[in-house]
């Protein structure tokens, strides 16, 4: 499978009647384990942490910690074209991709495609 970045959805997805809370999949980015918010007012943004680096000599020398107060929201208004997102839940029996559509940042539409790859 390997990595991925997760995204969240403000709006309204096709074939749901009601915004869900639910975070999906995407390998429509960097597949760093970013997370991406598409807004209610239709922008997508990428969630932004800085780190510090913590040493540790009984945890593989050490690890990255988020700084705290340190999150930001980088809004990509240079977007143009489709990003595809899924998740494992069924709805009505059935596995969805989903595809939202931008234009200079802004989502212009959205759709899904029943799975074909189960």
């Amino acid at each position: 499978m390997g990595m991925f970045d997760h995204l969240k959805c403000e709006v309204q997805l096709p074939g749901y009647s009601f915004i869900t809370d639910e975070e999906f999949q995407t390998k429509s980015f960097d597949s760093t384990m970013e997370t991406y918010v598409i807004t209610a007012n239709h922008q997508i943004y990428r969630e932004v942490w800085d780190y510090e680096w913590i040493e540790n000599s009984d945890f593989i020398g050490g690890y990255s910690k988020k700084i705290e107060n340190s999150y930001r929201r980088e809004y990509l208004t240079e977007l143009h074209g489709d990003i595809i997102f899924y998740s494992n839940k069924k709805i009505d029996g059935k596995r969805y991709d989903y595809f939202a559509r931008f234009t200079e940042g802004t989502l212009t539409k959205m759709w899904r495609k029943e799975w074909d790859r189960w």
